[in-house]
């Protein structure tokens, strides 16, 4: 199972806010980090939804930052 997803919202055939709820409706990914990055508006966003615990980062986003937040995560982990 992965640890951590990045995934966008604007995708073809099933929409990222269909595709977390259906994610997160699945125990064996419970423990899975999703983390959001897209170009939505933060209203737009609101309005659909998304569990709370989905981290969102909208474009652009300076990588270092993405990549910070994704070590860590990895990092609290492995302390557990």
């Amino acid at each position: 199972m992965p640890d951590i997803l990045i995934a966008d919202l604007m995708m073809p055939g099933m929409d990222g806010f269909e595709m977390i709820r259906r994610l997160r409706s699945n125990p064996e990914l419970a423990r899975m980090d999703i983390i959001v990055v897209s170009a939505i508006d933060k209203g737009e966003v609101q309005q659909h939804g998304l569990p709370s615990d989905v981290t969102i980062f909208h474009k652009p986003i300076p990588f270092h930052e993405l990549k910070g937040f994704v070590l860590g995560r990895l990092a609290a982990r492995q302390r557990v």
